[in-house]
């Protein structure tokens, strides 16, 4: 790991996430990675966050990122048993959270258990410029 690592333990309340979006986005910018970057990262934590409120019981999470390399390893656990497996998407609003992720490049495992889920995802560290990995791209403008 590079530098220090974030561990959060806030309650789980949906109060708690913008707060929890705020923190790790304070502490990417102290590892030095691009904004886009830490933009791809807030999102990420959001909606795993925003799942642990959803989905989750008992009435904490943690929150662990850290920098390994050009990746950032972030995980969100809930403590209490889940419900369900891996959320399906739902038509509306809802249940986009997880292929966000996963669009975003992001190395996606959830573990389930009777002390609660752990969400686990690995992402990639890049550039200001570059799309995220996976990400589809458009054709350069070619005018009228």
């Amino acid at each position: 790991m590079i530098g220090p690592f974030l561990d959060l333990q806030p309650p789980r309340t949906p109060e708690a996430v913008p707060r929890i979006r705020r923190d790790v986005a304070a502490w990417a910018r102290t590892t030095g990675v691009s904004e886009a970057t830490i933009d791809d990262l807030s999102l990420v934590v959001t909606e795993l966050a925003t799942n642990a409120v959803r989905h989750g019981s008992g009435t904490r999470m943690r929150v662990v990122v850290g920098r390994i390399g050009d990746a950032i390893d972030l995980r969100v656990d809930d403590d209490g048993p889940s419900p369900s497996p891996e959320p399906t998407p739902a038509p509306g609003e809802h249940g986009r959270g997880l292929a966000i992720v996963r669009a975003l490049g992001g190395d996606v495992t959830l573990d389930h258990g009777p002390n609660g889920t752990s969400a686990h995802v690995r992402l990639p560290v890049r550039s200001d410029t570059a799309p995220p990995a996976g990400a589809a791209t458009l054709p350069p403008f070619q005018g009228p």
